[in-house]
């Protein structure tokens, strides 16, 4: 860990050259988050418990709309909607809205051990923090309002607020330019997420912009899902500037937050629509409406949420470093996808658990605490639990997004029953495999498993007992050796941000962390459990790989197995009746 002294200093340096190019904070703060076997990245030495965030933003004043809990579990089963067949239609109005945060960011369950008591949510968090914030931005909607409002969602209680309330013209004006065929069709509403570092910095210190940013992408997953579960489609509006976003939902309005510190940072807008239909969207509102949103009467502070704050300068200096312009053409993607076309990789039929409803799959997810190091699963539900991370096979996820993937999964390999224990890599690009082999270490074989679908691109590397290396790599986190398998995720680093801009650093943590959520939900699918894991050693992990510059980089692991479960912990449902 940096001390204190060598902290300052390095600051001091940095403050004397101050590099003006926002491209290079962005790698020098990738650079100096990197964890290494003989130093963490820069943390407090102990946990302040008396600075510790509350986990619930909330805006004192603003009128409250509680949401009512979802009765029986009528989502479609979970195999068939990821595999494709499309779920029913629902009518905008104020259950279906309940239900989409219900099934995307609202809580799961409450734990309690020895008088401690702490709420799980729908979408998971490093450290349990959430530093995600989601506000709806809505026309008129039947039983929930008479006028378009902007609310901001309070999990704890599973409710909206009405941070402000809108003329329809000025609804009008900032949807009317979002869609290139026309106008967005009746039912349409908008969702923007945004987040707080300093939930995340008062744990894990200067890293934790970067799980902010993991945090997000979950966040992106589980909204997209949701709202696919109600026949909806949700698209993410990628031209949209971070200033246009943070007057959009209000979060510029210095005397609505208590500190600068637990200010909230923009991060991304998306637009959801009824039907299937794919749309074409933009980022074009009428800057006087805009303006005139801007400039409205706003209702609510929001609430403290430490009594005291530790600075972490470098946090602020790459959230500038990545603020986002605002774009004109859609984002055309780090890499050319494939023109290869998929078929759907097939569920194992012995697995008892393919009826079971999607919504119950979300709800009951879980990160594991420790794996057993002896479940097992078969090549089937290897192949398909690989397979939902592929665009290609999974549009129902990854169709959010216009970028092509970016991110590949370098593999642990341990308790696959008729896949030899090795190292692999699954390309979620077929574009790259050139790239790869050639940056990638020499002595690599580059074969198929055996009875690998042909449309999984999926590659044995080395094969090898490789359970030590992957948990000394994951921190000498145990979780990481003792599942079935574990997980690097690689992503072409240096030419995306290059070419498209710093701003471009965020989405890929987004991109991990949407693959995250789901083996999260396939994990929970196929009877077993996961774990996200934001602690490892970046450069050995490269080394490892034969990776040698700044072309790819790990950005997130992940581990899935049979869970040890906590008999201390009791489970308490996530709302009461009385709320």
């Amino acid at each position: 860990m940096i001390t204190k002294k060598e902290s300052a200093k390095y600051d001091s340096a940095v403050a004397e050259t101050d590099p003006p190019d926002p491209l290079v904070t962005v790698f020098d703060y990738h650079e100096r988050t990197k964890h290494h076997f003989h130093r963490f990245a820069n943390a407090l030495d102990a946990l302040d418990w008396a600075s510790q965030p509350c986990p619930f933003r909330c805006y004192q004043g603003a009128p409250e709309i509680l949401l009512p809990l979802p009765g029986q579990d009528t989502t479609p089963n979970y195999e068939p909607f990821f595999a494709g067949q499309p779920a029913a239609l629902q009518p905008l109005n104020r259950s279906t809205i309940s239900a989409f945060f219900y099934y995307s960011l609202a809580l799961s369950a409450w734990k309690s051990c020895f008088g401690n008591r702490w709420s799980l949510r729908v979408n998971p968090s490093s450290g349990n923090l959430h530093p995600t914030e989601c506000y709806l931005i809505a026309d008129t909607i039947p039983e929930l309002s008479e006028q378009p409002g902007i609310y901001h969602y309070f999990p704890l209680r599973h409710q909206l607020e009405c941070r402000a309330s809108l003329e329809q013209s000025n609804w009008r004006a900032i949807t009317s330019g979002l869609c290139y065929d026309g106008q967005l069709p009746k039912g349409s509403f908008l969702v923007a997420l945004t987040s707080i570092h300093w939930r995340e910095s008062w744990k894990y210190g200067e890293r934790a912009f970067r799980y902010c940013q993991h945090d997000c992408g979950h966040a992106l997953a589980a909204v997209r899902i949701a709202a696919g579960l109600m026949g909806w489609q949700l698209t993410l509006i990628e031209g949209i500037s971070d200033s246009d976003l943070a007057r959009l939902v209000g979060i510029d309005r210095n005397d609505d937050f208590p500190s600068r510190q637990e200010r909230e940072a923009p991060d991304l807008l998306a637009v959801v629509t009824p039907g299937n239909s794919e749309l074409r969207v933009r980022w074009a509102p009428n800057q006087i409406a805009l303006s005139d949103v801007a400039n409205g009467r706003w209702q609510g502070k929001a609430n403290l949420l430490s009594k005291s704050h530790h600075s972490w300068p470098w946090i602020d200096k790459v959230a500038l470093a990545c603020y986002k312009p605002e774009t004109i053409d859609l984002l055309e993607g780090c890499s050319q996808l494939s023109d290869l076309s998929y078929a759907k990789i097939p569920l194992e039929k012995s697995n008892p658990r393919v009826n079971i409803n999607a919504g119950k799959i979300i709800r009951q997810r879980r990160s594991a605490l420790d794996m057993d190091g002896e479940t097992r699963i078969s090549k089937a539900t290897f192949y398909q639990i690989l397979s939902r991370t592929l665009p290609e096979q999974n549009p129902r996820l990854f169709a959010a997004t216009t970028w092509p993937a970016c991110v590949h999964l370098g593999l642990f390999v341990h308790r696959v029953d008729g896949v030899s224990p090795g190292l692999y890599l699954l390309l979620r690009d077929l574009a790259k495999v050139e790239q790869l082999q050639s940056l990638m270490s020499m002595d690599f074989i580059w074969q198929k498993p055996l009875d690998c679908p042909e449309n999984l691109p999926l590659y044995c590397l080395h094969s090898a007992d490789t359970q030590e290396v992957a948990k000394i790599l994951s921190c000498h986190q145990s979780i990481a050796s003792g599942g079935v398998f574990s997980c690097a995720m690689l992503a072409e680093f240096e030419q995306p941000l290059r070419q498209l801009g710093p701003w471009c650093y965020r989405r890929l943590f987004w991109e991990a962390g949407m693959i995250g959520q789901m083996l999260y939900l396939e994990a929970e699918a196929k009877g077993i459990r996961a774990t996200g894991i934001g602690c490892f050693f970046d450069d050995p992990v490269h080394q490892l790989f034969g990776l040698k510059d700044r072309t790819y980089q790990s950005l997130y692991h992940f581990t899935m197995g049979g869970p040890v479960e906590d008999m201390r912990l009791e489970t308490l449902a996530a709302y009461s009746a009385a709320r």
